[in-house]
């Protein structure tokens, strides 16, 4: 392959065009794995490179566990539309792979141009205006989507070899079981420097095309066989079965504590009954609409009995247990809401943090946030009290939420936690501030400006798409009448397909962010507070879906308890928290 030499004088054109160059940096991980990337390592590389030569970082948008094969689901798009508001006219990526691995690269990259920015690979930073430039990044492009397609065939043909021999396709040891007893366990570090176990296959394992079917651990299949019963037949709640577990010293394969849900899950699968679970349409299969909507047990329609022998030996628990949970293959209609009130608003506001300990500044000199997403867990609050006039230890279980930067290894955020009921508490008082009609007109203003500025970008943008569909439907139509080759056809509808989900991607995010829809009156702040105290979980998401956007939970001084900042859907929408 040949060698392009980065030059970094186009920086100084962009320079002299901008003034100044504002930069968002892009942090893409597929999975974490031994030699992954992890979004740490990218953020780090692109702010050093950022230092050097004078860029100023605005923000770092993360994309956690979404494969770039796809442009769907990641945020590329919003990176675009904020570089076509002024925020920055520079992305930076590590490496070109993580802004994707597909055809659509280009594709998204001239959106990119067309908004007024460049996206700059740190590792390789070839010159975009130059043609040496851009065949080197063609060249980066197309090695990029060989390797995922490579990777892609391999994984898929391995996977049916698994499933025919009766064993799990992701070749990973379940929770309940063990692999070989010749297999060794060792501990090594990933690239992000998180610690992780692996099997090391002894001599007749390297040798085996399928791995050997896994066989009951005598101490977690027994406690899972136990668990299952308990909740199963003797109506015991699963939180108090969990810390039991936990206080048996029961833990995950990655030795650590096991929440109810998660013991629920495992027990989902069926593999302890003896099953292994699929579908018939794969999920992402080509030309196939999406027919499932997660992954509980009504979700999974083919269950065929695996080379394992079951850790849970009584067929009919399997039936009951699925009775008890409410999802009976086929019978239970998909939903996918979250079950507690904050859940999917509430981000992280605790400082990031340098390795001094020193709060690191944004773009505009304030200080820069984590704005993780915070989830839902409980912790075990011991407390002394007396008890017949003895003292005695008692132990309290409370729900908080907690950002997820926490559970990394090393931490990625130090974290804000605050209880549910504090929280509940708050978003009343927010309601209740509202209903006075509190700082109403400036917002109003600035979500107006915004809408007709997004307006305009949008109807631009639909006149892209529909010039790009016309070209083709004629480029079809051109072909079935024998004007063009099949091979012309071939070599290009793929780059106006490219372009035009590239464009339809870009106007369904326009579109989004011109949306403009009246305050809701203060009246309908203060309907919402009257029902909340009274209102279920689920009804108080159902509240608030129409009039939040976001939720910041800031960190205090000293002991103060957590501070929380509402911003209103209107202001938040289409708009990253930030």
């Amino acid at each position: 392959m040949p060698e392009f030499v980065s030059s970094l004088e186009f920086l100084e054109t962009l320079r002299e065009k901008f003034g100044e160059l504002n930069a968002i940096i892009y942090a893409r991980q597929s999975w974490e794995e031994e030699g992954s990337i992890s979004t740490g390592i990218q953020d780090s590389g692109c702010h050093d490179f950022a230092d050097k030569h004078g860029i100023n970082v605005v923000e770092t948008v993360y994309d956690i566990d979404l494969s770039g094969g796809t442009f769907d689901k990641r945020k590329v798009s919003e990176v675009i539309s904020r570089v076509s508001d002024g925020e920055a006219n520079i992305v930076l990526v590590l490496y070109r792979n993580r802004w994707g691995r597909s055809n659509q690269n280009d594709a998204f990259e001239a959106e990119l141009n067309r908004a007024g920015g460049t996206l700059i690979s740190v590792n390789n930073p070839l010159d975009p205006t130059s043609s040496v430039g851009r065949t080197g990044i063609e060249v980066d492009n197309f090695v990029s989507v060989m390797y995922r397609r490579n990777i892609s065939e391999s994984w898929r043909s391995t996977h049916t070899k698994r499933r025919k021999d009766g064993v799990p396709h992701a070749g990973g040891i379940r929770f309940g079981y063990q692999g070989c007893p010749d297999c060794v366990k060792e501990e090594f570090v990933t690239a992000s420097g998180r610690k992780r176990k692996r099997f090391v296959k002894c001599p007749e394992c390297r040798v085996r095309k399928t791995p050997r079917p896994q066989t009951p651990d005598p101490v977690t299949g027994k406690a899972l066989n136990e668990f299952a019963v308990r909740w199963t037949r003797g109506g015991e709640k699963g939180r108090a079965l969990a810390a039991e577990m936990y206080e048996r010293e029961i833990r995950s394969a990655r030795g650590n504590r096991m929440a109810a849900n998660q013991w629920l899950q495992v027990l989902d699968t069926g593999f302890a009954f003896g099953f292994l679970r699929s579908r018939k349409v794969p999920i992402g299969t080509k030309g196939m609409p999406v027919l499932y909507s997660g992954n509980r047990i009504d979700q999974f329609d083919v269950w065929e009995r695996g080379a394992h022998k079951p850790a849970i030996k009584d067929p009919s628990l399997w039936e009951e247990y699925k009775a008890k949970r409410g999802l009976s293959v086929g019978t239970q209609p998909p939903h996918g809401n979250a079950k507690y009130p904050l859940v999917g608003w509430l981000k992280c506001g605790h400082p990031v943090e340098d390795e001094a300990g020193n709060p690191v500044p944004d773009a505009d000199g304030r200080v820069k946030l984590c704005m993780r997403p915070m989830y839902k867990k409980y912790v075990y609050n011991t407390k002394t009290r007396k008890v017949d006039g003895k003292r005695v230890k008692v132990t309290e279980i409370i729900d908080i939420y907690f950002c997820g930067g926490t559970q990394s290894i090393p931490k990625e955020c130090k974290g804000v936690n605050i209880t549910l009921t504090r929280a509940d508490a708050l978003t009343l008082e927010w309601l209740q501030e509202r209903a006075r009609g509190e700082g109403a007109l400036p917002e109003e203003v600035e979500r107006l400006t915004r809408s007709r500025r997004k307006a305009k970008q949008a109807s631009e943008q639909e006149e892209k798409v529909q010039k790009l569909m016309g070209q083709l439907k004629q480029l079809t139509a051109d072909k079935s009448a024998g004007i063009i080759s099949p091979l012309a056809y071939k070599l290009t509808a793929p780059d106006l397909e490219a372009n035009l989900v590239a464009a339809e991607k870009m106007l369904e995010q326009f579109q989004k962010e011109a949306r403009y829809e009246e305050a809701p009156a203060p009246t309908a702040f203060l309907s919402i507070a009257g029902m909340w105290a009274d209102a279920s979980d689920e009804e108080k998401r159902l509240l608030l879906g129409p009039v939040l956007g976001y939720v910041i939970a800031h960190k205090t001084p000293g002991r103060l308890p957590t501070r929380l900042e509402f911003v209103p859907r209107w202001l938040a929408a289409g708009r990253p928290a930030a």
